[in-house]
């Protein structure tokens, strides 16, 4: 039985500690916008919109007069979503102690990276400090359950 868990983003930012699967690795992609627009499906069931609008960067009403992304809206989402992503990256290798460049090195230092450690992503995640320790779902439930002992029997 195969079990993939999926980390929300913040996790790294704030977490004590990180643990990975030995067969696990870890994988970020960036961030993104995905819209859905409207215009031919509006077009064949006869619906007609009238939309007033004013100004280069106005997007709400795109999805129903555009069957894709405006330029001006584009430019709009890649400076947002460009700030926020270099935001996150600064604040996770802050937090994890290394560059923004070790947390999300371009193509080839991954595959390189990769190939110094006979393609294992768990131990290029712990070399690179993206993790702090490779465990088992086992090995994490006991550590879990001893820090809650431990917390519970302080008092």
């Amino acid at each position: 039985m195969k079990t993939t868990a999926r980390v929300s983003i913040t996790s790294p930012v704030f977490a004590n500690k990180i643990w990975l699967s030995p067969q696990g690795q870890v994988d970020l992609h960036g961030f993104a916008t995905n819209g859905l627009y409207y215009k031919t499906l509006l077009d064949k069931l006869k619906v007609s919109t009238h939309v007033f609008r004013v100004g280069t960067y106005k997007s709400a009403v795109e999805p129903f007069i555009r069957d894709d992304m405006s330029p001006a809206a584009r430019e709009a989402d890649s400076r947002w979503i460009g700030e926020l992503w270099q935001n996150y990256l600064h604040t996770v290798s802050a937090n994890r102690q290394i560059s923004p460049q070790q947390l999300f090195p371009g193509a080839q230092a991954i595959i390189d990276g990769l190939t110094s450690v006979g393609g294992d992503t768990a131990k290029y995640a712990l070399d690179h400090k993206l993790v702090d320790a490779l465990a088992s779902s086992a090995d994490v439930e006991k550590s879990a359950d001893e820090a809650v002992w431990l917390e519970q029997n302080r008092k």
